[in-house]
Parts: structure tokens; C-alpha cells; sequence
């Protein structure tokens, strides 16, 4: 008689899990079910406030800003495309420095702001004076767009140089920007002319003084 032995084979089982964990583990499944569904619940309330409440208020935030462009961009699609806030801050304008003049034709414009150059400067006592003349392109922006597509509107800028006291230069510059002939003063340099600063003393002043002017395409320039 043949006796067959079957080896016996033994399976150990390591398990992983952390010691801390398990031991939480335990204790949570020792506690009653009324606590565990507790705590499961004040879980999920702190999460939803410190996750899906803020992005609720992020998300409300977001959309009051966008209505508020939304609207604001309402008000610039009027009829004239001015809200208005901005029409009744022009009209106050308006009356208070009058009806400011459109530019007109470049020959006549440069003559009226020589004109008005060689006066002023006269007027303070500045005999003497260089220029030079430019003229300078505007491609686009609201007064472009008011004049049409067949207007060319261009700078008529006049840089001027000469000698005075401080004081009178400031004088000048003042009274160069009253005028209704010059649409404005872009730029001012100061060099102090002579040795040590004393009274009296003078500088030599390089003013650009600007008038704007709008010709037809195809007329004259």
C-alpha cells in the first residue's frame, strides 16, 4: 500500500497598516453609530465652509463685477455713446470756458499761432526769439472719428527758443495756453544761462507750442 503525503502550506499575512491608524481605526468603529454619523456630518459642514463657501463668494464677487461692466457698457452703447455723467461734466464745460473750436485750415492755423507767438512774446519784452516747425500726423481717437474719414488732422507744433527771466517765462507760458489760438504747451526746457544765480538772472527757454488743424484728403494741406 502506497501512502501519499500532501504538504501543508502556511500563509502569513503582514499587514501594513500604520499603528496610529489602526488605532484610530479602532476607535472610531468602537464608537456608537449616532456619533460616528455625528462626526461625519460636523465634517462635512467645515469642509463646505472652508471650500465651497469661499468659491460661492468668489463666484458672487465675479458676478456683481460683471453686471457692473455689463452696465456700464450698456451706457456707452447710447445713442451718442456718452454717459451721462461725462455729458453733464461737458455741459458744465461748456458754459463755463464756451464752445471749444474745431481745428480749422492748417495755412490759416499756422498763421494765427505765429501771429500769436510773436505778440505774446512782445509783450514781455522778448525781442529776439528762433523757430522751428513741424508737423505731426494724428491717426486715430475720438476727434478723428468726429471729422470723418476723408479729414487729415494733423499737430502744428512751433518750438520756440529765447531769453528771460524766470519769471517771465512763466508769464509767457501762461498766456500762450489762455489763448484760443494754441491748443497746447507740450513741452517746456529751462537752462540756466550765465554763472551763480543772483537776481536778475536769466534762462534760455525752449517752448513747443501746439495748434491742430484738419485738412480734406485730396484739398489743401
Amino acid at each position: 500500500m502506497t501512502t501519499t503525503m500532501t504538504p501543508t502550506t502556511t500563509t502569513t499575512t503582514t499587514s501594513t497598516e500604520s499603528p496610529i491608524f489602526a488605532s484610530l481605526r479602532q476607535r472610531w468603529d468602537r464608537l456608537p453609530r449616532a456619533t460616528r454619523w455625528l462626526t461625519a456630518f460636523l465634517l462635512f459642514v467645515a469642509l463646505y465652509f472652508a471650500l465651497v463657501e469661499p468659491a460661492i463668494d468668489a463666484r458672487q464677487r465675479w458676478s456683481t463685477r460683471a453686471d457692473s461692466i455689463e452696465a456700464r457698457l450698456a451706457s456707452l452703447s447710447t445713442s451718442d455713446g456718452v454717459p451721462s455723467e461725462v455729458r453733464s461734466d461737458l455741459a458744465a464745460g461748456v458754459r463755463r470756458f464756451g464752445e471749444p473750436p474745431l481745428p480749422g485750415d492748417p495755412r490759416a492755423a499756422s498763421e494765427s499761432l505765429t501771429r500769436r507767438i510773436t505778440s505774446v512774446l512782445l509783450e514781455h519784452d522778448v525781442r529776439e526769439h528762433t523757430a522751428t516747425s513741424r508737423e505731426v500726423p494724428v491717426a486715430s481717437g475720438p476727434l478723428v472719428s468726429s471729422l470723418g474719414t476723408e479729414a487729415r488732422l494733423k499737430r502744428l507744433i512751433r518750438e520756440i527758443q529765447f531769453v528771460a527771466t524766470p519769471e517771465a517765462v512763466a508769464s509767457i507760458i501762461a498766456a500762450l495756453e489762455r489763448s484760443p489760438d494754441v491748443a497746447s504747451v507740450s513741452r517746456v526746457q529751462l537752462r540756466k544761462q550765465g554763472g551763480a544765480r543772483s537776481e536778475g538772472d536769466v534762462v534760455r527757454a525752449v517752448v513747443a507750442v501746439e495748434a491742430w488743424a484738419a485738412s480734406r484728403q485730396g484739398g489743401r494741406r
